[in-house]
């Protein structure tokens, strides 16, 4: 009798059992991530899921730990993470950038990385890819306050570059030899000849009046850089600010004080979506209703397993949204 085996019923009930997860990495729930916060974790968080992300993270730290800073990091950081919207891009440099907690010390002030105990600020420093919930309150209060979605550039007019003028008439050139002859060798010209045209009706031949560039490059935060010729002496700045309105490629609207999908309800979403994407890599959807059925996620109702499925597939749109700039597709692999 000792050797028996233990009841068919406990054998399957150990089988069923929902692979844990730690709930720091799927329950944002408001007494665990405060409105406050919520757009940074929500991006914060995504960014975890990116293995460009983690690697250049990676990269970063060894060069501090190996050189006491990640200089020569910043050119492949700044060419890898390129967001149209300044605060965001500021926010993934940053958190790839900067050091690792644990760098800085107040013991010795011989050593590197000292930083007096009684400074006024702590050191900047950066915890990811740590999840957001493990980081202290006063790290995660500072992350929060740098993201500031309404920040806008520097300036709304400025002067373009040397470099923005040779572009513009080589691209024009090069686009007047495809318009010419489309079956030219792709090596005769430059690939932004192609793949970023000054305007999409452009003409080929330009004479007389028509002497003149259709547009200019619209890059992808929405900046243009243009030839322009602007009459100073005889218009008023409102007339030459309308002027320049009626310009605005249709493709970019104007901006509105919140963007879509911009709310609190909104990043909160996405989160969530994200955490139960977690729970389903590795537990079932019957399995995820009951393991968020004890905290209690918010705006879900328990959904039938085929509603969660298509919420939970939602975050990888979600990702790709977040980070336009990124190749790699979000994880989205459920499981049976």
């Amino acid at each position: 009798m000792k050797n028996a085996s233990p009841p068919r019923a406990t054998r399957a009930s150990r089988a069923t059992r929902p692979a844990a997860v730690d709930e720091k990495t799927w329950n944002f729930d408001k007494t665990k991530v405060l409105d406050t916060e919520v757009v940074a974790c929500c991006l914060w968080e995504y960014a975890r899921e990116s293995a460009t992300l983690k690697k250049l993270r990676q990269q970063c730290e060894t060069a501090w730990r190996a050189d006491g800073n990640a200089d020569s990091l910043v050119p492949v950081v700044a060419g890898n993470i390129q967001h149209h919207r300044n605060s965001v891009e500021l926010f993934l440099r940053e958190i790839v950038l900067l050091p690792p907690p644990d760098l800085w010390q107040s013991a010795d002030e011989s050593k590197p990385f000292y930083w007096p105990p009684d400074a006024a600020l702590p050191p900047r420093t950066s915890s990811f890819p740590d999840s957001w919930q493990s980081m202290s309150t006063d790290e995660r209060a500072r992350w929060a306050k740098s993201v500031d979605l309404k920040m806008k550039p520097y300036f709304a007019f400025c002067r373009g570059h040397l470099r923005d003028a040779q572009a513009i008439v080589k691209t024009v050139i090069e686009q007047r030899k495809v318009g010419l002859n489309p079956q030219i060798d792709p090596l005769a010209v430059s690939l932004i000849a192609t793949s970023m045209p000054l305007a999409p009706h452009a003409p080929f031949e330009w004479t007389g009046d028509n002497n003149r560039l259709p547009g200019g490059f619209v890059y992808p935060d929405g900046t243009e850089i243009s030839v322009v010729e602007i009459d100073w002496a005889h218009f008023t700045d409102k007339e030459i600010a309308d002027a320049i309105a009626r310009s605005r490629p249709k493709e970019i609207p104007e901006p509105s004080g919140r963007g879509r999908g911009d709310t609190i309800t909104d990043w909160r979403a996405k989160l969530e979506r994200l955490g139960l994407l977690r729970l389903r890599r590795v537990q079932t959807a019957t399995q995820t209703i009951k393991t968020v059925k004890a905290p209690t996620i918010g705006r879900i109702k328990f959904w039938e397993p085929k509603e969660l499925n298509r919420d939970v597939q939602t975050a990888g749109k979600d990702f790709r949204l977040l980070f336009p700039f990124l190749s790699e597709p979000l994880d989205c692999s459920l499981v049976n």
